[in-house]
């Protein structure tokens, strides 16, 4: 079982429509990339708490980011914000954001939604 929660502050305007229209674009989307790492799982005979995707991750930017790029990309793609990033990381927000931008740059990437396509597309599962 999966739960995603996202939640906006309704007094800075909560989820306008065009947010909410988004959310409904990415569900398949989400809905897919959990179904491939079950039907994974299940091949792989592990029926254990599934690990973060740490394992998944191992070959992502290989070559083309630094281990800290690297290492910053993970906790993008497990939904860190700047902040959080720098605080698990022991390093400075504005340390975090020029992380982000060397490797938006070397992978040619602009959002982070590209960032977790291009991640996707590295699996081949």
């Amino acid at each position: 079982m999966a739960e995603i929660s996202l939640s906006s502050i309704r007094s800075e305007g909560g989820f306008d429509e065009t947010s909410v229209a988004r959310l409904r674009e990415a569900h398949p989307l989400i809905t897919a990339v959990f179904r491939r790492l079950w039907a994974h799982l299940g091949r792989s005979g592990n029926h254990q708490q599934p690990r973060a995707i740490d394992h998944l991750f191992s070959d992502f930017g290989h070559g083309l980011l630094s281990p800290r790029e690297r290492e910053v990309a993970l906790l993008i793609l497990k939904g860190h914000s700047s902040e959080s990033i720098s605080y698990h990381l022991g390093i400075s927000i504005a340390t975090v954001k020029t992380h982000r931008q060397k490797l938006y740059a070397k992978l040619n990437l602009s959002t982070q939604q590209e960032l977790f396509s291009a991640f996707l597309r590295s699996l081949n599962l």
